[in-house]
């Protein structure tokens, strides 16, 4: 993961990579709230809990590769190495 940040995306620190992240997910995100909003005006049931379903994996998602690539541990508050993130990746 470190290694596609400073690689791939140009990242040179943790606080870039978030950044990074946040651009990459953004687009995916707006769309998905956006379907959503459009479906809450003129329903259609099973194409709602799709995307229902499909937002709350894409924040699980977001979520857990922010909890991977943290810094610090969010379970002991120690610092995170390479070994623990790449544990977690994998």
């Amino acid at each position: 993961m470190v290694k596609l940040a400073v690689s791939g995306l140009g990242c040179v620190n943790v606080a870039d990579l978030f950044h990074a992240l946040r651009a990459l997910s953004r687009p995916l995100g707006q769309t998905l709230a956006r379907r959503l909003a459009a479906l809450k005006k003129h329903p259609e049931e099973r194409q709602q809990q799709q995307l229902e379903q499909d937002d709350t994996t894409y924040h699980h998602a977001l979520e857990a590769i922010s909890q991977a690539i943290h810094p610090f541990s969010l379970d002991s508050s120690r610092w995170q190495t390479e070994r623990d993130v790449c544990a977690v990746v994998s």
